[in-house]
């Protein structure tokens, strides 16, 4: 994996006729995704009998997210894949969509893992009413300070901020509670702009006193951070 493609290529193909149905030749083989490499490694998985024997740990053996190894470094690497990805493991699967994530591939991404993502990973994808529970949930469980890590980790995928926010604003506009305000003051602090000060209003109901005190501090929280 360490070697120049064509240099991996050559080895490999040398000795392919021995090595075709080691798992660990054949992942190297879309990991160093030259087209003759390729069209070898398709052929083994498609004569294999137990296929998805030949893509076990593959993330693992990719080195992603590994210390000292190159891991992926090429979009190819992933498109390589996309015939296979249904005899990765769960595990896997969301582990190379953290790793587009890393490389800001969010194209591809989208349309190669987003819907194959299973339970484990699928609260790490943006989902609009997914997000209203999550923010319940904070509220419920009174982890405020979730706010900064929960919109790192979407912005992370390529959401940018203004949708969240409209979201957020939208949760806000349907509780109408001095908790929730509580929380999209915290988003906005942590991550708005003066133009959205806008989003942050009172509703009947709410204590009136806490509420203007929340809305009239949090511009100097923004300002401040801007300036910074």
């Amino acid at each position: 994996m360490r070697l120049p493609a064509s240099e991996a290529e050559w080895l490999l193909l040398k000795h392919w006729p021995h090595l075709r149905f080691g798992s660990h030749f054949v992942q190297t083989a879309l990991y160093v995704a030259t087209p003759r490499l390729l069209e070898a490694a398709q052929a083994a998985i498609n004569e294999c009998p137990k296929p998805a024997k030949l893509m076990k740990h593959l993330s693992q053996y990719f080195g992603v997210r590994t210390k000292g190894h190159p891991g992926l470094t090429r979009e190819a690497q992933v498109i390589a894949l996309a015939p296979y990805l249904h005899l990765l493991s769960p595990i896997d699967l969301g582990t190379l969509w953290e790793a587009c994530n890393d490389h800001g591939w969010f194209t591809i991404r989208r349309e190669l893992l987003d819907d194959r993502l299973q339970p484990l990973f699928l609260k790490r994808r943006w989902n609009r009413n997914h997000a209203a529970s999550e923010l319940d949930k904070m509220i419920a469980e009174s982890r405020l300070v979730w706010i900064d890590h929960w919109i790192n980790a979407f912005l992370k995928t390529g959401i940018p901020w203004t949708a969240i926010l409209v979201v957020m604003t939208a949760w806000l506009d349907q509780r109408r509670s001095l908790e929730a305000l509580q929380v999209v003051a915290a988003a906005v602090e942590h991550r708005g702009t003066r133009e959205d000060l806008d989003m942050l209003r009172t509703y009947e109901g709410m204590p009136e006193t806490a509420a203007s005190q929340l809305i009239a501090d949090t511009p100097f929280v923004v300002c401040r951070r801007s300036i910074c």
